[in-house]
């Protein structure tokens, strides 16, 4: 169970910290037009990051989604796995009565 929240924990902070970088550096603009009927509302973001901040926020994102999935994996694995130890390790049965009697 530690192991899961390690991963979701690494999961989290790659990605904020993929996310972070490539909006702390970006240069964009966002608009939102609001219209009767609703069809002609629209929202517009426009985010363009140049210069390492792409070679280094992209990867960041990508290693925390694959993290992410090998967490999600992970804690659907151990819902179905035993709770105890001892339900799953294999002992040497031990005969309570000697043949020789």
């Amino acid at each position: 169970m530690k192991t899961t929240g390690r991963l979701f924990i690494a999961a989290v902070a790659l990605l904020t910290g993929g996310l972070w970088t490539l909006l702390s550096y970006c240069n964009g603009a966002t608009s939102f037009n609001f219209g009767w009927p609703a069809d002609g509302s629209k929202l517009s973001v426009n985010i363009t990051t140049i210069g390492t901040a792409v070679w280094v926020g992209l990867p960041l994102i990508l290693v925390g989604v694959i993290v992410l999935a090998i967490a999600f994996v992970a804690a659907i694995v151990i819902q179905f796995m035993p709770t105890h130890r001892h339900d799953y390790e294999e002992t040497e049965s031990v005969r309570l009565i000697p043949l020789d009697e």
